[in-house]
């Protein structure tokens, strides 16, 4: 719904602004930003703006930013149009070095320069003085081939970077070694839909030769929440929405859900999806639910009778090694007790 759109809009910047009061607590020397910052070749003025602002409160902090699928650097890149603050430094091309002021610290990145980038950018990279704490910031996949920078765990291993941070994938996937290189997803800030399910956030990385240490902060406002519910003792709508509710658990209010419910319920128990999300509307941020019950029957018995119901158990139940059958059967039982096909689908 456009309502709910715009709000996960305005949550976006509320995270962000969460990410930059972090770092100053922190008191981090750098700010990673692994490609994606933006969605599309198009900005609005107005994030252009809370942009410039925010980076400008925090002078004493360098941001990297190595541009990724979605913002990638070309001629009318929005990269070369914005002003940002001189704490801001964005990659452009192949791999380059920035030195961090009065610290043995060696930044590396990279930006994708087209939507598709075939070939890795790590490959054939090492790092230029293995005796620095080398650390590198590119958008990508590990994966020996695809579109997204793909790059083989030995292009990692032969970067001699001591941390990689890495963008694309939408999920902190704890931190990996390939040699002596750690490397990171941190994910995204706030996930865009149910295949973003979860505590979104950044990582905090302490790194030295010796030692590095990777923890991931949540900061997401609300989380996408795929939730199963078993509603097979549920005798009414009361009952069904009461089992959600109670599987919901804390922060209820604040979460987007999408419920699938699950189990077998009695054939007079007509679910329609849409009373349900009216009648859980107040309870959450968003509720979408998906019906996957099927209908507790005794086909033995109903095959034996006479008349249409008899004859469709029959016919269905030579067909009960299909992947549909109990759907069908749903859909059948509820039509012949005069349910509307609106109110079934």
């Amino acid at each position: 719904p456009a309502n709910i759109a715009h709000l996960r809009k305005d949550d976006v910047f509320k995270s962000f602004s969460k990410l930059i009061d972090l770092a100053k607590e922190e008191k981090v020397d750098a700010i990673l930003i692994a490609g994606d910052l933006f969605d599309s070749q198009y900005v609005k003025p107005m994030t252009i703006k809370y942009l410039q602002n925010i980076f400008s409160k925090i002078p004493e902090i360098m941001v990297f930013i190595a541009p990724g699928n979605h913002d990638y650097i070309n001629e009318n890149s929005i990269f070369k149009t914005i002003e940002f603050p001189q704490n801001v430094y964005v990659f452009k091309g192949d791999m380059e070095r920035v030195r961090l002021k009065d610290k043995n610290v060696s930044i590396y990145g990279a930006a994708f320069t087209s939507q598709f980038v075939n070939e890795s950018l790590l490959k054939g990279f090492s790092a230029d003085d293995e005796n620095e704490i080398n650390i590198g910031v590119i958008h990508g996949t590990i994966i020996t081939c695809g579109e997204y920078n793909p790059m083989a765990p030995s292009d990692i291993e032969n970067s001699k970077l001591d941390y990689l941070a890495l963008g694309h994938v939408h999920e902190y996937l704890g931190a990996t070694k390939f040699g002596k290189t750690t490397c990171c997803y941190c994910g995204t800030l706030e996930g865009k839909g149910f295949d973003e399910a979860g505590e979104k956030g950044a990582v905090i990385c302490e790194i030295s030769k010796e030692n590095i240490s990777v923890r991931f902060i949540p900061l997401c406002q609300r989380q996408y929440i795929n939730l199963k519910c078993d509603i097979s003792e549920a005798k009414t709508y009361d009952d069904i929405v009461e089992i959600i509710i109670n599987n919901m658990g804390k922060d209820r209010e604040k979460h987007l859900y999408k419920i699938i419910l699950e189990g077998e319920v009695d054939k007079d128990l007509h679910i329609n999806t849409n009373i349900l999300c009216q009648r859980l509307q107040n309870e959450t941020f968003f509720v979408k639910i998906e019906d996957k019950t099927s209908i507790r029957l005794d086909l033995g018995s109903l095959a034996n009778q006479p008349g249409l119901k008899g004859a469709f158990v029959r016919e269905l139940l030579e067909k009960s090694g299909d992947p549909h059958f109990k759907e069908a059967l749903k859909l059948g039982f509820l039509a012949f007790d005069g349910a509307k096909l609106e109110e079934i689908i």
